[in-house]
């Protein structure tokens, strides 16, 4: 049997409201009544802690895996998506003729939730204060929440907050100012080249457009007919000259 006065040391409440489910300051906080588990990497969702033995209020979609592993968390897992159906631990079996079975309880209805920013693994998103009502698990005595309301989670700094929307801001501003500073150097690079162009066009129809001077025409002489004498030929004698 757990000692009824067992607390969750490292668990922190979800909301500020008297009764709330708890999670581990590591793992994110659902509206839904459970928590995310981020150790995994994967979309693993567990029961945490609460703050009411009898899990009413914001605990109540955890209440059927709340006998199961008290000192600690417990996984809950989906049986049926389209249905919004859950086991406690791990599906044994789905089927259409034999339905759900879960190794542990189940299958329970589980509404859909979103991270709850500002508390747990989240509490310097977007928040300047976290609850301070203290997290046990199913087995702690409901009269002994009282006793813990200054202890169970750490108030997040102002300064955090700062530093969270300077980094966002430094991280979104850096790449669009070098951005801006490219474009200007390409712009300017582009309208240098295009004057250089253009002087070396206007250039080149400054030569094109150069005036020589004539070339001189030859005037050609009259034709020259010959005249109608004839002359002789003159032939050798057969015997050629006598020496």
């Amino acid at each position: 049997m757990v000692d009824e006065k067992t607390v969750a040391v490292d668990d922190v409440p979800c909301s500020t409201k008297e009764t709330t489910h708890c999670c581990n300051k590591n793992d994110i906080c659902m509206s839904n009544g459970l928590c995310w588990v981020q150790s995994t990497g994967d979309m693993v969702l567990s029961r945490g802690s609460c703050t009411d033995i009898n899990w009413g209020g914001d605990c109540v979609a955890a209440r059927p895996c709340a006998r199961a592993n008290p000192t600690s968390g417990y996984p809950v897992v989906n049986a049926d998506i389209a249905n919004h159906q859950f086991c406690c631990g791990s599906v044994v079996s789905s089927s259409s003729s034999d339905g759900i079975k879960c190794s542990g309880d189940g299958p329970f209805p589980v509404p859909t939730g979103t991270v709850i920013p500002g508390v747990a693994a989240l509490a310097s998103v977007a928040s300047t204060s976290s609850p301070s009502s203290s997290a046990t698990h199913p087995a702690g005595n409901s009269n002994d929440t009282s006793s813990g309301n200054d202890t169970s989670s750490e108030k997040p700094e102002k300064s955090d907050d700062q530093s969270t929307k300077l980094a966002i801001g430094l991280g979104l501003g850096l790449p669009l100012g070098i951005i801006a500073g490219s474009a200007l150097m390409w712009g300017a690079w582009e309208r240098k080249k295009s004057v250089s162009a253009r002087r070396e066009m206007d250039q080149l129809k400054a030569t094109m457009s150069y005036q020589y001077a004539p070339v001189p025409q030859m005037q050609a002489a009259p034709p020259v007919e010959m005249g109608h004498n004839e002359y002789r030929v003159a032939e050798l004698p057969p015997g050629g000259y006598n020496k």
